[in-house]
């Protein structure tokens, strides 16, 4: 099926539109380059071990969905970097005979070719996805969505390599973390929100590398609108990020995922769609 490209779609929606369509294309290729030079950086063993330990508790959560998916042959890992997290997958979650990754970067893939991930260079969001239709059995996008300027393409584009039945696990932040309205009540930004620079932010909270932050309801609304369905939706959190006797409270709230810091939604392509 053919795909209409950004620009193109603007186009046949609002005619006339060619300023306002140049100034997007040029903010998103700002903050793709500012996101690509950032995830581009070698990182040492010593680093990707603490960004391991971090996310352990996403990673340990989509290995274990992982294993509850019949037919998971071919994987792909969206913003895979240097593939340490894709291989981890393939090895714990077991079946899987092709573990594919995806990144803005060549730099990075070089070294997740070397692990035995088969690379691919995507802009995910602004480019067509460089696979055949109906290609994977499971994609992972683990926390990519909140960096997209067009969401509505990437996840477009992940329906088409999804085969019927498929499945895509999307890890996002909440912004109705339960922190996060502690926070707002007490004047601060809420942690992770998208900053009002690409480049600099007076709270750390703030991630200058995110676009798009939002609660459970809109990104359960996006999806529909795209043809999937939601299968289940998780809450997680960072068991570091806050002190006792905060993190006691964060591990008990993370059970209801409107209160959770981050949330994995299992989404599911209908068998009725081919692409």
């Amino acid at each position: 099926m053919e795909q209409l490209s950004t620009t193109q779609t603007s186009q046949l929606e609002n005619p006339g539109s060619q300023t306002q369509t140049l100034l997007q294309t040029s903010i998103a290729a700002g903050h793709l380059g500012a996101n690509a030079i950032e995830y581009s950086k070698e990182m040492s063993d010593e680093e990707e071990h603490e960004q391991f330990e971090w996310a352990s508790q996403k990673i340990s959560l989509l290995i274990e969905t992982l294993k509850q998916i019949p037919n998971r042959k071919r994987v792909a890992d969206i913003g895979c970097r240097t593939g340490g997290q894709a291989a981890y997958y393939k090895a714990q979650a077991g079946e899987i005979t092709e573990m594919h990754g995806f990144d803005i970067s060549e730099a990075p893939l070089e070294v997740a070719k070397r692990a035995g991930i088969l690379t691919h260079v995507w802009v995910s969001g602004e480019s067509a996805c460089p696979v055949e239709d109906n290609f994977f059995d499971v994609i992972i996008a683990g926390d990519i969505i909140e960096h997209l300027m067009d969401t509505d393409v990437f996840l477009q584009e992940l329906r088409r390599v999804l085969r019927p039945g498929g499945y895509l696990l999307i890890t996002t932040p909440n912004i109705a973390w339960w922190w996060n309205r502690l926070r707002l009540l007490f004047g601060k930004v809420p942690a992770n929100i998208a900053s009002v620079s690409f480049r600099t932010s007076l709270d750390p909270a703030v991630d200058c590398k995110h676009l798009r932050v939002s609660v459970n309801r809109e990104w359960l609304y996006l999806f529909a609108q795209h043809n999937y369905e939601c299968v289940s939706i998780t809450g997680y959190n960072y068991p570091k990020l806050l002190r006792w006797p905060f993190n006691f409270f964060d591990h008990l709230l993370k059970r209801v995922p409107s209160l959770a810091h981050s949330n994995l939604f299992v989404l599911r392509k209908p068998l009725s769609q081919s692409c």
